[in-house]
């Protein structure tokens, strides 16, 4: 899902400006209104982002969360002195 946003606090960190999102600095509305309007009428922006934030996704949050779901599988088969069969 493409994001436009307001540039503040951590946001920049994560939404990587006209890759997975469009960032308009804080208060300029006007910006933050042509940044829809440009998404909205420039299909190949909209493609483009839209792929990439797919591989974003797919590649970095759902890793990273199968990363967690077996480390606290393992810390809590050693806390609880289980073993896998």
């Amino acid at each position: 899902m493409i994001v436009i946003a307001f540039d503040v606090g951590f946001v920049s960190d994560i939404l990587k400006h006209t890759i997975i999102g469009l960032l308009a600095k804080l208060p300029d509305t006007d910006s933050f209104a042509n940044s829809i309007i440009n998404l909205l009428n420039v299909q190949e922006l909209r493609s483009s982002m839209s792929a990439d934030c797919r591989q974003t996704a797919v590649y970095k949050y759902i890793i990273d969360y199968e990363d967690d779901v077996y480390i606290k599988l393992f810390t809590d088969l050693i806390k609880n002195n289980k073993t896998l069969h």
